[in-house]
């Protein structure tokens, strides 16, 4: 005997009792016949659910991985070089500080250069110290980058004078003298500056002299000018874009 179903409050047999199998009991014909058909998918309904569920599992481990990723650190604006090198600079000839010629053309190496001298009360020992701490900061990749002591008092910085100053730091610095009229011609050339003041103290005479650091890629141009407010954080900062 056909199974019962009620419709419409009337005993009534099923025509097709296979769908009603497993159906709650007290339900209406049509939806018992829609809860089977929901529980019999078709194997093409199920393959193409697999098929979408798999073509999404990609995605989804892509977007994890980058969520787990840490978020990239935001290189402050002023801090950003520059693709174009600045207009100012150039090759120059001097003196190094174990007395032999130094061609910049000749070199190939990323440089910071700063004017000074060795007699400087406190901006040349500072600037010094920190491109001393900058070095500590900066990634082996970055370690071929020198610094050249360009000295603006060639009268009482001699080659040896430089050298022996230039050991008091932990940087790998070039001491660079030479002729007042090459000394000067450099600092044309970079839009530098210098004045002797107080020729006749006891001390003996004080310069002042710009303080601006230049970041000298491996062709010899200008890419960065650092202030003395800048620190070595910043330094570093700048001379990792140089090298990537």
């Amino acid at each position: 005997m056909r199974p019962i179903q009620t419709i419409c409050g009337k005993s009534a047999p099923i025509a097709c009792p296979e769908l009603a199998e497993g159906a709650p009991e007290g339900r209406p014909f049509f939806a018992s016949f829609f809860w089977a058909c929901k529980k019999r998918k078709s194997p093409k309904a199920k393959s193409e659910n697999h098929n979408k569920k798999t073509s999404l599992l990609p995605l989804t481990l892509c977007l994890l991985l980058f969520a787990c990723q840490p978020p990239t650190p935001q290189i402050d604006p002023d801090l950003l070089l520059p693709k174009d090198p600045f207009p100012i600079g150039g090759d120059f000839t001097l003196t190094d500080h174990n007395n032999k010629p130094f061609h910049l053309s000749d070199q190939d190496h990323p440089y910071l250069i700063f004017f000074g001298y060795t007699s400087c009360p406190d901006a040349c020992p500072q600037t010094l110290a920190r491109i001393a701490s900058a070095y500590t900061l900066l990634d082996d990749n970055t370690h071929d980058l020198k610094t050249l002591f360009i000295s603006v008092d060639p009268n009482r910085d001699p080659p040896q004078a430089l050298k022996t100053y230039l050991s008091h730091f932990d940087v790998p610095a070039i001491g660079l003298t030479g002729s007042r009229d090459s000394i000067n011609a450099v600092v044309k050339r970079y839009a530098a500056h210098y004045e002797i003041n107080d020729q006749n103290s006891a001390a003996g005479y004080l310069i002042d002299h710009s303080l601006y650091t230049y970041l000298i890629d491996r062709n010899g141009n200008i890419r960065f000018l650092f202030r003395a407010s800048h620190t070595a954080e910043d330094i570093a900062t700048v001379v990792r874009q140089l090298s990537q």
